[in-house]
């Protein structure tokens, strides 16, 4: 059975660092007890032995290398948010830490203005103790009109036919989102909605914002699309 999940973990050699975030999030007890580690093998024996709401893994001086050793950690603890740290965190950097798994990737400059706000999209008010697991896929569009959306429709529909679970389909095109088109949906709310929540989406508002597709959910964007009357 799964441990209630309790804290924060901090992975960084930089004592400064760590009384930098140890002072940023002292007034949330959310985030109590921090707990320290200087390397990735106390860093696992710290999850397994207390699994933490949330992991925050300083990948300086070698980003690359952290990265290739936090892949299979991310894995293997699928119930704890990761969040990085670098003191260069480029676009690339940022892209190879979503693709193993991690929720964020911060500058070390911004620790005192963006990590709180970063962990309460994360950890929201109540949220300890093991969650759901499911998967999530992501369809990327390589240029319009490559059938990312068509693609993603598929998929989920699918994936609900198979009865893997619930299954919710997203639309993250916020600009020109076609889900609604192809499906001939229309919702009074959207993804728009979801995000300008603010603080962490709980599953009540996903639910409540979503339409039915079938037997799947479907988050839109826009929310409505005008469709043409026949002459």
């Amino acid at each position: 059975m799964d441990r209630d999940s309790s804290g924060i973990v901090v992975m960084t050699a930089e004592r400064a660092i760590a009384e930098r975030i140890r002072l940023v999030l002292a007034m949330d007890e959310r985030y109590s007890p921090m707990r320290v580690c200087a390397n990735m093998v106390e860093l696992i024996e710290q999850i397994e032995r207390q699994p933490p709401v949330a992991a925050i893994v300083d990948i300086d001086p070698q980003p690359q290398r952290r990265l290739a050793e936090l892949d299979p950690i991310i894995v293997r603890f699928p119930d704890t948010r990761f969040v990085l740290l670098s003191a260069t965190p480029q676009p690339e950097l940022l892209v190879e830490a979503i693709q193993i798994g991690a929720r964020n990737l911060l500058g070390k400059d911004v620790i005192g203005t963006q990590l709180t706000q970063v962990l309460g999209r994360l950890v929201p008010a109540g949220a300890t103790g093991p969650r759901a697991r499911g998967s999530m896929i992501t369809v990327l569009s390589a240029s319009g009109g490559c059938g990312a959306t068509t693609v993603a429709i598929n998929l989920a529909s699918e994936m609900d036919a198979a009865g893997v679970g619930g299954t919710l389909l997203v639309d993250l095109d916020l600009a020109t989102g076609g889900i609604a088109l192809a499906l001939g949906l229309r919702g009074q709310y959207g993804i728009a909605d979801v995000l300008a929540h603010g603080v962490g989406a709980d599953p009540e508002l996903i639910r409540s914002s979503a339409v039915a597709a079938a037997d799947m959910a479907v988050l839109l964007s826009p929310a409505s699309v005008r469709f043409a009357e026949p002459p």
